[in-house]
């Protein structure tokens, strides 16, 4: 008999009435992150349809576990099971125990199967082996992450070439507000499309943003770097109050990159939660080969780890998200050339199904 079944554990698909056993479990679970919160994943529903399995585990009325498995379903592509998408991050479960965590993606195995999807996707950031014991194969992403603490931040933490950066926006006349409106992050959203279609890179459209708003507002900051009455960038952050995650990040003109505007922002952004008593930032994810961008990061303190990716197949695999970085260069040609607005709604479809 298995410590699940000893235990008197249930693991089943949560329920309404749970949830606030829920938000006493991911409060108190120091593993946690915004990624597990039922808001994130109405974000996701409300964004891109795509429904979230959230697998538990109780006893009683007590959560010990949680699991939750996105299935992205596009037409004529099909559905896999992503455990998180949109973030390179982790997507194991969190449980208060391993064999926990390996009932949990039992279940979530059994249901993609059924579900007859090509693949369930289990991400993180350090090497889980025992995943690979329930037949899981490990793929190479090519990406990493890179995260900084945030305990007793101070500038002489950070590399000597950040600090006079920051230093010198300050000097001539850069200053970081926080927007707290639909309009600011419509400016925000309008820049971050712009950069994103000079790098050749589909991005989320208005929608995502819009969502942030009306779902997740308590959760998220952005931050917008301003010159005499000029917006000249922005930075939109994440969080549960522990963990920050950088989400997405304009700061590319040439007058913006003049006058150091992206390390205001991050200055800005990393002291406003040290400032909160969250304890860690993450800088988001880069690809392996981008030596001179993780070299940029570890410049805040940041530690840099390799993504994993664990996929279940059941009918196919998924390619190394690593290959979307130096492929696809007459697809990125032809994406800098489309008007704003079809870049806008062309992203969302883009990243309905890459996320």
């Amino acid at each position: 008999m298995s410590p699940v079944s000893e235990t008197k554990s249930q693991v089943a698909l949560l329920e309404s009435r749970h949830f606030s056993a829920l938000r006493t479990f991911l409060q108190k679970h120091p593993q946690t992150t915004i990624f597990q919160t039922p808001e994130w994943n109405q974000l996701i529903e409300a964004t891109y349809g795509h429904q979230t399995h959230y697998w538990v585990v109780r006893e009683g009325e007590e959560i010990t576990g949680v699991f939750p498995v996105v299935a992205v379903r596009y037409p004529l592509l099909g559905l896999k099971m992503v455990a998180m998408p949109y973030q390179f991050h982790s997507g194991l479960p969190v449980a208060n125990s391993e064999q926990l965590a390996r009932e949990l993606i039992h279940q979530a195995v059994q249901r993609a199967k059924e579900s007859r999807a090509k693949f369930l996707e289990i991400r993180h950031f350090e090497a889980v082996p025992w995943l690979e014991e329930m037949g899981f194969v490990k793929v190479e992403s090519h990406l990493v992450t890179s995260s900084c603490p945030l305990a007793n931040l101070d500038l002489p933490q950070i590399r000597r070439n950040h600090r006079r950066n920051i230093r010198y926006a300050a000097e001539k006349g850069v200053v970081i507000s926080e927007g707290n409106s639909l309009s600011d992050l419509r400016m925000f959203q309008r820049m971050y499309l712009i950069e994103g279609r000079q790098l050749g890179s589909p991005q989320a459209g208005w929608n995502y943003f819009e969502n942030h708003y009306h779902i997740v507002r308590p959760y998220y900051r952005l931050f917008l770097a301003w010159v005499s009455g000029v917006c000249l960038g922005g930075l939109l952050s994440i969080d549960d109050g522990r963990t920050v995650f950088s989400r997405c990040a304009a700061f590319s003109s040439p007058e913006a990159l003049a006058l150091h505007v992206g390390r205001a922002l991050y200055w800005k952004a990393l002291t406003d939660a040290a400032e909160r008593g969250c304890t860690s930032f993450n800088l988001g994810i880069s690809w392996d080969q981008d030596k001179g961008l993780i070299h940029d990061k570890e410049g805040w303190n940041a530690t840099t780890r390799a993504v994993y990716l664990y996929i279940y197949p059941i009918r196919s695999q998924p390619p190394s998200p690593g290959g979307y970085f130096g492929g696809f260069q007459l697809a990125k040609a032809t994406w800098r050339r489309l008007p704003l607005p079809i870049v806008d709604w062309a992203g969302r479809q883009v990243t309905r199904w890459i996320c």
